[in-house]
C-alpha cells in the first residue's frame, strides 16, 4: 500500500505530458518530432514543395503557461533552392520569431517574415543566395535566434490544433526545371 501511495505522489509531482504532435498529409516528405513540455519542435525533410499538414495538442499545464514555443528545421532535399517558406497556423495567435538560413548565418541569412493573414506568414530571403541546405524557423539549435510563440489563451487541453508548412522554391529554378522537362518531352516524341 505504501508503494502505491509513493508512486501516486511521485507521478503527481512529475511534469504533465508534453506537446503531442501528429502528422497529417506529408505529401511524401518526412519529419522527426523533438517536442517537449512547452515546445513544439520538429525537423522536416523536404523532398518536394508539397504542403505539409500537422496537428498538435497541449496539456493543461501548457495551456496554463500562456504560450508554447515553436521551432523547426526545414532540411532541403528538394533539387531546387528554398528562398522562402509559408507557415499557416490557422486561427491560432502567433508571435513570429526568427527565420534564418542554416548555412548563411547573420544578416545575410536572415529571412524577412511578413504576416499575410490571420495566423499566416511567409518568410523570404532576398539578401543571400538561394538556400540549398536548410532553413531554421525559430531557434532549434539554441544559437541566439528567437523561437516563434503560440498563445494558449482560449485553447483547450487535449484538443487538436492544425498548422502547415510549405517550402517555396525559387521561381527561376522551377522555370528551368519545367523547361528541361519540356525539352525531354520533345526529344522523346521525336525519337
Amino acid at each position: 500500500m505504501k508503494k502505491l501511495l509513493i508512486a501516486t505522489l511521485l507521478s503527481a509531482s512529475l511534469p504533465a505530458m508534453a506537446v503531442t504532435l501528429n502528422a497529417g498529409d506529408l505529401q511524401g516528405n518526412s519529419f522527426v518530432d523533438y517536442s517537449t513540455d512547452g515546445l513544439l519542435a520538429l525537423d522536416v525533410n523536404a523532398l518536394n514543395t508539397g504542403v505539409l499538414t500537422f496537428s498538435f495538442s497541449l496539456s493543461a499545464s501548457e495551456i496554463a503557461a500562456g504560450s508554447v514555443a515553436f521551432n523547426t528545421v526545414v532540411n532541403n532535399y528538394i533539387p531546387t533552392g528554398i528562398p522562402g517558406l509559408k507557415l499557416d497556423f490557422g486561427s491560432l495567435a502567433i508571435t513570429a520569431g526568427s527565420v534564418q538560413s542554416a548555412f548563411n548565418s547573420g544578416a545575410n541569412g536572415a529571412y524577412g517574415v511578413a504576416a499575410i493573414g490571420s495566423g499566416q506568414y511567409v518568410a523570404f530571403n532576398s539578401k543571400a543566395p538561394t538556400e540549398y541546405f536548410g532553413v531554421l524557423v525559430g531557434d532549434p539549435y539554441g544559437g541566439g535566434l528567437t523561437d516563434w510563440s503560440i498563445s494558449t489563451s482560449g485553447l483547450v487541453a487535449g484538443q487538436e490544433y492544425a498548422f502547415s508548412l510549405q517550402a517555396v522554391p525559387e521561381p527561376t529554378s522551377i522555370a528551368m526545371l519545367l523547361a528541361g522537362l519540356g525539352l525531354l518531352g520533345i526529344v522523346r516524341r521525336r525519337a
